[in-house]
């Protein structure tokens, strides 16, 4: 192209942000005012002071930056200085001459005479290819107009499509005629992604891009408002098409399929699962066109059977991803012909086909199948799929990093023991719904491939806390999945959140819906021991269905029913760490009564709100039923208006009832377990109180009677003394000791008594602080009347509690007993003789 055309056409609003404006004469560079006036009016990639609206090209082919790079610097400097040193240009002509004339420099026509505007094109480019920012190249590009023209294809190699913003101006400059823009810029895209705008793409903004022939890429993953006839029309004369990927467009047909076959010889890799519409021979024309393709994903295409699997497998040797999930026609004759021929293949993975059973790692001619680089296999639900497959596929490739037997129903602990033999090849697998398999398998499995890094147990429904502490002695575990193990509790996630791993918390997602006997303390625990947690769901689980803690969770998916939606919990991102902070308050800080009270009140009001009466003819036909009715309102009456100090008549307490046993919409689910759940959290709030102190003096004195009523022990005789010498001086000494210490109990309660009878009513606010076996309680101003209530803890708190106290007890015993042992041996050393007969 001549550089006179550089004036000859109207500048482009990308043309004017490369400074490259009418008028504008040779060697000059654009002035500030145009340089901003230009930024302001560009199109995507014209503003260097908006380096965030671009992505960085990672996928940009660079060229070699080691001794190649350096020796085509040494010997364009060696050129330059050459040329500066005779004064002369690469033609002999010398600096004065006219830049006209034949053939010239560049660089030197343009006026750029110093080193740098001399060096060779490709020494720039590779200069050049080391900046990343967009921004940066644009700021470049501006320095003049050989280095736009050098740093063009760089701007558009791969748009950064990030945004909605970034959508719109690139769209604006696509839509031009190309009589209007300095370059056609279609020529310099590469590699087109609009992934991250699917919602927002549409057939009339993809139309703008026919023309691309240097696509080498596409990516259009959840594009739904896309459609077959503008991805074909794409295609279009895209010679040099390397790959596309069209997961989660919904409209595939066989005129993307036939563009492909006419345009893409190239084509490597092809991903358009969901091909529903998809016939036979379309597919059949791209495995013949396209003998380069290495990964093929065709899942749910019913067009692919047998035959179609033999030409792929025929037609391209190099394949290393096969993908056909939902392709129920493949048999076992097409599948051991790809795995005695793709040499290559990595990764294979079929679902949902009955015809694949353990016979398609079996040879005809007794020859052995040699699968060493296969790292990832997966048939998920194929029921055929039993012990004897799974073994023979483990020997056949030892080194699989990736095993998933999703609702292979048939495998049992014998398949777990054959993929514990992968070892630390092994980091990811998954069998969920494989209800056949116990904590034998699932302990030998853990043990054996210590670096997995995510497991999924779903549906296995006899893995008990067994399992769960051995997954806390991995030490790389990044996800878990235990959705309906019911039979997982309390101690199994204790067990998990309290392994010994500090170094390494790399847990980052948990997934336990419907484990129904978790309870909150648990979860805490593990939220405070992961801190890169950022996933957890807990649907199902009743404890925390509760307003407070779904007020963290996401949404739930718009096609979930009613019922769903309303046991539907599931923490992720920030509302992980909300959720933790939350638990953290909730645990370490005393339950407020008055805030429990209206929690209580809310639920009953929310329950019986517009209800007046409850049909309670079937309730009344059953005894059983009325007694159980009966019970629950006593408990009721006895927990809220007795402990909460409330006065909510029992009508209304039989209504809440009667609405329970009766008539509970699937909205109130939740609140009702949430009532229970308070229920079940005051186990130490609902036991009898401590006696007060004038029965437990009326107590004494009984004991104190009863002893001084029991007739006073024999004195032993001589011989009988001389035949246990040891013992008795104890049961002496205990004799005497009990009525004394029976004595003094009795005056202290006595006094204690009187103390308390002298004192005000309303002094109980100001009493000391309570003893140590009574510190579970304390005294509370609700409603402008003192009470006392329990400190609320969980069942494992109030467990460890129990145990604190029951030490300290015993510590307390020991050191009783070692002190009247250390009396008793001072009695027995002493020299004094009349000592020695008064302990007699």
């Amino acid at each position: 192209m001549d550089h006179n055309d550089y004036t000859a056409r109207p500048a482009s609003p990308l043309g004017r942000a490369f400074g490259i404006t009418q008028g504008l004469q040779d060697g000059q560079t654009p002035s500030a005012n145009a340089s901003s006036s230009a930024v302001a009016s560009a199109s995507p990639s014209a503003s260097s002071d908006e380096d965030d609206d671009f992505e960085r090209d990672a996928d940009t082919e660079r060229q070699p930056q080691g001794g190649a790079a350096k020796q085509l610097l040494l010997r364009a400097r060696a050129r330059i200085e050459s040329r500066l040193r005779h004064g002369v240009n690469h033609n002999g002509i010398g600096h004065n001459s006219s830049a006209n004339n034949g053939d010239y420099n560049s660089a030197l026509y343009y006026g750029v005479e110093k080193p740098i505007g001399v060096l060779p094109p490709e020494v720039l480019c590779l200069i050049f290819s080391y900046i990343n920012s967009k921004g940066d190249l644009l700021s470049v590009a501006l320095t003049c107009k050989y280095w736009a023209e050098l740093i063009v294809e760089l701007i558009w190699f791969r748009p950064g499509i990030s945004g909605e913003r970034v959508y719109k101006r690139l769209g604006k400059v696509m839509e031009k005629p190309r009589d209007e823009t300095y370059w056609d810029y279609r020529l310099y895209i590469k590699r087109l992604n609009l992934s991250l705008v699917p919602s927002i793409v549409t057939n009339r903004y993809l139309d703008m891009f026919q023309g691309c022939q240097n696509l080498e890429r596409i990516t259009l993953v959840n594009c739904t408002h896309v459609g077959s006839g503008s991805v074909a029309s794409l295609l279009h004369g895209c010679g040099r098409l390397q790959s596309i990927d069209l997961t989660g467009v919904r409209d595939i047909r066989d005129d993307i399929y036939e563009q492909l076959g006419l345009n893409c010889k190239r084509l490597q890799g092809l991903y358009a699962p969901g091909s529903f519409n998809v016939t036979k021979p379309a597919v059949l024309q791209v495995i013949q066109c396209c003998p380069l393709l290495k990964r093929v994903k065709l899942s749910d295409c019913p067009g692919v059977d047998d035959e179609v699997l033999l030409a792929l497998v025929s037609n391209c040797p190099n394949l290393v991803e096969i993908d056909l999930h939902g392709c129920d026609k493949i048999t076992n004759v097409a599948l051991h012909e790809m795995f005695a021929t793709l040499e290559f293949l990595k990764e294979f993975k079929i679902s949902k086909n009955e015809n694949v059973t353990g016979a398609c790692f079996d040879s005809t001619d007794g020859s052995e199948l040699c699968l060493d680089r296969l790292r990832i296999i997966d048939f998920t639900q194929c029921p055929n799929i039993a012990d004897s497959a799974i073994e023979k596929f483990v020997s056949l490739a030892p080194r699989l990093r990736n095993v998933v037997l999703s609702k292979c129903t048939a495998i049992t602990d014998r398949s777990l023991r054959a993929i514990a033999t992968l070892g630390k090849s092994l980091h990811y697998v998954h069998l969920g719904h494989c209800s056949n398999i116990t904590d034998f398998g699932a302990r030998e499995l853990i043990k054996s491939c210590y670096r997995l890094q995510y497991i999924d147990l779903a549906c296995c429904t006899q893995l008990t806390n067994a399992t769960v502490v051995e997954l806390a002695q991995l030490p790389k575990l990044k996800r878990i999945g235990l959705v309906k193990c019911s039979q997982i509790t309390d101690e199994g996630i204790l067990a998990l959140a309290e392994n010994s791993r500090t170094h390494e918390d790399n847990l980052e997602r948990v997934h336990l819906s419907y484990c129904m006997n978790l309870t909150i303390y648990p979860i805490y625990r593990l939220l405070k021991a992961f801190p890169k947690l950022t996933h957890i769901s807990l649907t199902g689980v009743a404890q925390f269905l509760r307003h407070d803690i779904t007020q963290f969770c996401r949404d739930p998916p718009q096609e979930f029913n009613p019922h769903q939606k309303s046991i539907f919990c599931v923490f992720s991102g920030e509302g992980v760490n909300q959720l933790r902070v939350y638990l953290t308050q909730l645990i370490e800080t005393p339950q407020d009564p008055e805030r429990e009270i209206n929690e209580l009140l809310d639920i009953i009001n929310s329950v019986t709100d517009g209800v007046s009466s409850v049909d309670d003819t079937l309730l009344n036909a059953d005894p059983l039923q009325r007694q159980r009715l009966r019970v629950f309102v006593d408990t009721l009456d006895r927990f809220i208006n007795d402990y909460h100090g409330m006065r909510i008549p029992r009508e209304n307490l039989e209504l809440f009832a009667k609405c329970v046993f009766t008539r509970l919409p699937a909205v109130h689910v939740p609140r009702i377990q949430r009532f229970f759940q308070i229920l079940q959290n005051h186990p130490l709030q609902l036991q009898p109180r401590r006696q007060p102190p004038a029965r437990q003096t009326t107590q004494i004195h009984q004991a104190v009677q009863t002893t001084q009523a029991t007739p006073a022990p024999q004195v032993p005789t001589p011989n009988q003394m001389a035949g246990q010498p040891q013992r008795q001086p104890t049961l002496l000494q205990n004799q005497r000791l009990q009525p004394q210490q029976l004595v003094q109990l009795s005056e202290q309660a006595r006094v204690q008594a009187q103390s308390q009878a002298q004192s005000q009513p309303d002094s109980q606010s100001n009493s000391e602080p309570q003893s140590r076996s009574q510190a579970q309680y304390e005294t509370r101003l609700v409603g402008g009347v003192h009470r006392e209530f329990a400190i609320p803890r969980t069942p494992v708190e109030a467990e460890l509690f129990r145990r604190q106290q029951y030490g300290q007890q015993q510590q307390q015993f020991g050191d009783e007993q070692s002190e009247n042992r250390t009396a008793e041996q001072g009695g027995r050393n002493s020299s004094d003789p009349d000592e020695a007969m008064e302990d007699l």
